[in-house]
């Protein structure tokens, strides 16, 4: 849907004719989704057609008219070590989430955040934002953190209640 949008700008912008007998040359698009989760994962190539399942859930053998293919690179600190000395924000970022789910061990999801934003080096550019817009950092990792916490108890219940059919 994304892509879809930024080809509908470009297309208006640009004031080309979709409707022309001549194809419309467009951009090549490059897909990205950065990963922060906790599970390990590796980078990897996304497919939409991995998405498409029958009723009961098995993947569907017919070969979809539409492919999108998204580069999934771990963001987690740590990882892609020279993507992050490339793009400073994106590393004092990795260190924020870090931080925080280190805090977590020991303590709330507020005061974890709240940890992790007054341990945060100075030298850190990100640092002065986060702490300018506090409130909607905090909300926004809370919320991130309770819905995390919700997935697993529903992947929890799917396994007490798959386990509990196969008696």
């Amino acid at each position: 849907m994304y892509a879809a949008r930024l080809y509908d700008r470009y297309i208006h912008m640009n004031k080309l004719n979709i409707y022309s007998t001549k194809q419309v040359r467009l951009p090549v698009p490059k897909l990205i989704t950065f990963y922060n989760g906790k599970e390990k994962r590796e980078d990897d190539i996304l497919e939409l057609k991995d998405a498409f399942r029958t009723a009961d859930g098995q993947p569907v053998e017919t070969e979809p008219d539409i492919q999108v293919r998204v580069r999934m690179i771990n963001i987690n600190y740590g990882k892609n070590k020279e993507l992050m000395a490339a793009c400073r924000p994106l590393y004092e970022y990795a260190w924020f989430i870090a931080e925080i789910r280190k805090n977590n061990e020991n303590t709330g999801i507020e005061t974890a955040v709240d940890s992790a934003l007054y341990t945060m080096p100075e030298d850190f550019g990100l640092k002065k934002l986060l702490i300018a817009h506090k409130a909607e950092v905090k909300q926004m990792c809370i919320t991130e953190y309770n819905e995390a916490e919700t997935m697993e108890q529903f992947r929890e219940e799917g396994q007490e209640t798959e386990c509990s059919f196969r008696r």
